[in-house]
């Protein structure tokens, strides 16, 4: 994954409001799950540059047909996701990626004010991966009304 975890490390050089989310930032917080792609949330309105940046940098656009990566939501692009889903050239024997997405797909703010307090920088590394606090409160408004009414509900008792 070394090669994809430079793509991260790019976007933190040139300076783009960006975090790694998804399998890695679990793993990081302690999931035991397997990685399959890094996931990096980059804010809504510089998507597009980064996504140009990381195509200069010899990744290029993987059009992307499982289920996994289909949804209700409006494509972007032809990965089936809000995002672009990339591989270095020349691809390598493994399946991984990198999934460039809006950060508001991850329900994180990603502005300038919040950037720098809801991201750090991992140690040793040039890695920006979103704090707990802010990546706990981004899935949990991601909880439809429905649901979180009943949770509220139940604690009343």
């Amino acid at each position: 994954m070394t090669e994809e975890i430079k793509a991260a490390e790019t976007l933190e050089r040139r300076g783009y409001r960006a975090c790694i989310v998804g399998d890695l930032a679990s793993v990081v917080y302690g999931s035991d799950v397997v990685v399959s792609d890094l996931y990096i949330a980059v804010t809504d309105n510089e998507l597009q540059s980064a996504l140009k940046t990381l195509l200069e940098r010899g990744f290029s656009e993987e059009p992307q047909t499982k289920l996994q990566y289909m949804g209700s939501t409006p494509k972007e692009s032809n990965s089936g996701w809000p995002g672009y889903r990339l591989r270095r050239q020349p691809r390598s024997r493994d399946t991984v990626g990198v999934l460039l997405m809006p950060a508001t797909f991850w329900n994180l703010d990603l502005d300038e004010r919040s950037f720098w307090s809801d991201t750090l920088l991992f140690p040793r590394s040039k890695c920006r991966f979103p704090r707990l606090e802010a990546y706990v409160n981004g899935k949990i408004s991601s909880v439809n009304s429905g649901a979180l009414h009943k949770l509220t509900k139940l604690s009343s008792f």
